[in-house]
């Protein structure tokens, strides 16, 4: 069995003017169990969405991913845009929190190999978690930017949860 069998991509996608716009791909090395973070890109605005996305889908092509997601937002614009560059991505069917509280006990348990990065470990340490009333848990950067760490942790939880899937589908059959 080959040490990687796909990588998987995530894109915090961002209209230019503001936030960066930022992608993360990883995969799971299944020799050591832990999901690997490959490659981090962030653009800084202003910038051309249009541009970024063409350049972003030279990079997810050249890695062959099994799946992009992306935050919800831009809505169809975003999905459409990678579309015409031959990429198909989806959004994610969790908020930027549920990814947060599932990438937290990756990162504690070791299960994550991330990359030496400081503007990553800068947004990492910046998130703070909150007890919203009727105690749902709402963790953000409530005072900066965060792109780089929800392009990161989205990318870690999706090729966790997709390797989860393959081991069930795999023991079904």
């Amino acid at each position: 069995m080959r040490s990687v069998d796909a990588y998987f991509a995530f894109i915090d996608p961002s209209g230019g003017r503001q936030d960066y716009f930022t992608l993360a791909i990883s995969h799971k090395d299944y020799k050591s169990k832990k999901v690997v973070l490959d490659l981090v890109r962030e653009v800084k605005p202003p910038f051309s969405p249009e541009e970024v996305v063409k350049e972003f889908s030279k990079i997810i092509k050249s890695y062959q991913p099994l799946r992009v997601k992306a935050d919800h937002y831009g809505g169809e614009w975003i999905l459409d845009s990678f579309r015409r560059s031959g990429i198909q991505v989806r959004n994610s069917e969790l908020t930027k929190s549920e990814i947060y509280l599932e990438f937290l006990p990756m990162v504690n348990s070791c299960s994550v190999e991330l990359l030496d990065n400081e503007r990553l470990k800068e947004h990492l340490t910046s998130l703070e978690r909150k007890t919203r009333s009727g105690g749902r848990d709402l963790v953000d950067n409530f005072f900066g930017h965060d792109d780089l760490a929800n392009a990161v942790a989205g990318v870690c939880v999706l090729t966790e949860r997709r390797q989860r899937r393959r081991v069930r589908l795999h023991k079904l059959t």
